[in-house]
């Protein structure tokens, strides 16, 4: 049995677009000095009219998301104009690119480009969000400038740079766009844990006696190694764990080997907490295994494409391609299966929990999901080290449509709590998917409010 030529002609164009994208190329480590040089303000036209045409002519949906496009640009190039320092000239277009509404529409700053391009990971070494209005520390990089200076997981944080929490909040709701995709508000509190090296921070905690304290952190950076894509632990209940950090092409043939070797396992949970995506077409790779029959899981749709990409896939100007499964390999795991989702698991990896959800063959279990799932090509660099994405591919999966803005919604739902970060040994999300798979496997819609 053949596979569909439409799956394949995709197949070959996102692996030949993914090499022609134009990507940034500077690996130049920001600084507090480099960062407070002024970029002059022909370069930073010169960006912001980059992006604002890669957007009109690329972005999947020619009416930008019904947006008055030219008035958009109206609003924004004055304070382009005006914004000389780079921490000003990417709020703006940050904010600018937020307008679109898209999860994939958006700016890296120069520190994330630098890390992106470097495999390093610049800042003051922790991540933090807000449950509730509560600002609380999230994690913590080991032998980082946090965890040397002592901050813990589950730590409330009172202030930052004596900006008190409530102030944070504040701002970073003033700064959302009403059309903003909603994961742009953690990612506007998030980029204050990643000034350029050297900068120091002063952040007032509250610990675990309730008691205040501050503490200075100074930024730094480090290398690190790439991702380990696929880790399997097999867990005393004889359920095998599988955490996936990453979705790729490279992982497939790999991912399939690990499944054929936990075949005897009570039960699988794949892990995709944190999992930003990937590859749209290395879903195929980890659905596969799961299914006994060929089922179109989505479609991709993007704007008619420009002769060159036309000759890359073979003469195929189809701007709609489906993603099918049941062809790559044979049904390698019948058994109990559930998959781990959080407010982090994007784009890929939601295609992959929502695919197996759908077709009754796992059960989710966690958070709702980012809701981040359109497509784009690569990067294209900015004035001052920085770099842009544009979303040329809109993803329905075939049986609930988009899930752009909407996410993937557990079966098993359990929320965040501040216990849960302060003792971060007791996974309750971990549990209640364990419990639900020795249990037979199957669960009704519920809310986890308490896993010992």
């Amino acid at each position: 049995m053949n596979r569909p030529q439409h799956s394949i002609r995709y197949a070959f164009l996102v692996i030949a677009v993914s090499v022609l994208a134009g990507c940034a190329t500077s690996t130049k480590l920001p600084t507090v000095e480099t960062q407070a040089a002024a970029i002059p303000i022909e370069e930073r036209r010169a960006g912001f009219d980059k992006f604002w045409n890669a957007i009109n002519d690329n972005f999947y949906d020619p009416s930008i998301r019904g947006l008055d496009w030219p008035a958009v640009r109206a609003q924004y190039l004055p304070q382009i104009e005006s914004a000389a320092t780079p921490d000003a000239y990417y709020a703006v277009m940050s904010k600018f690119a937020a307008e679109v509404g898209d999860s994939h529409v958006y700016v890296r700053a120069p520190v994330e480009t630098y890390d992106r391009l470097s495999d390093s990971v610049t800042g003051v070494g922790m991540s933090m969000r807000f449950i509730g209005k509560e600002l609380v520390v999230s994690g913590i990089r080991k032998d980082g400038p946090a965890e040397r200076a002592g901050l813990k997981r589950g730590m409330v944080i009172e202030s930052i740079d004596a900006k008190a929490a409530s102030i944070i909040y504040a701002d970073a709701l003033a700064k959302t766009p009403p059309n903003a995709h909603p994961a742009y508000f953690s990612r506007l509190v998030s980029r204050l844990t990643r000034p350029p090296v050297g900068t120091e921070v002063t952040i007032m905690v509250r610990n675990e006696q309730d008691a205040p304290k501050t503490i200075k952190v100074v930024s730094d950076t480090k290398s690190v190694e790439p991702p380990t894509k696929v880790r399997v632990e097999r867990l005393p209940s004889n359920v095998a764990l599988i955490r996936m950090n990453q979705v790729g092409f490279a992982p497939i043939l790999s991912f399939r080997q690990t499944i054929i070797d936990q075949k005897d396992a009570a039960g699988i949970i794949i892990d995709l907490r944190g999992n930003p995506g990937g590859a749209v077409a290395g879903v195929l790779g980890v659905v596969d295994p799961f299914l006994d029959s060929t089922e179109e899981i989505a479609r991709v749709k993007m704007r008619p494409m420009n002769p060159l990409l036309s000759v890359l896939s073979f003469g195929n100007t189809d701007t709609s391609s489906p993603l099918a499964t049941g062809r790559l390999f044979e049904r390698e795991y019948a058994g109990p299966l559930a998959v781990l989702v959080d407010e982090n698991t994007a784009s890929a990896a939601e295609m992959i929990a929502a695919s197996l959800q759908d077709y009754v063959r796992a059960i989710v279990v966690g958070r709702p999901s980012c809701g981040c799932v359109t497509g784009l090509f690569g990067f294209t660099s900015l004035p001052g080290g920085g770099e842009f994405a544009v979303s040329r591919m809109q993803i329905f999966l075939t049986k609930r449509g988009s899930i752009e803005r909407k996410g993937v919604k557990p079966d098993i739902e359990v929320p965040l709590t501040l216990a849960d970060l302060q003792n971060s040994s007791n996974d309750r999300t971990l549990l209640a998917a364990e419990t639900a798979l020795l249990k037979g496997g199957n669960a009704t819609p519920a809310k986890v409010s308490a896993i010992q």
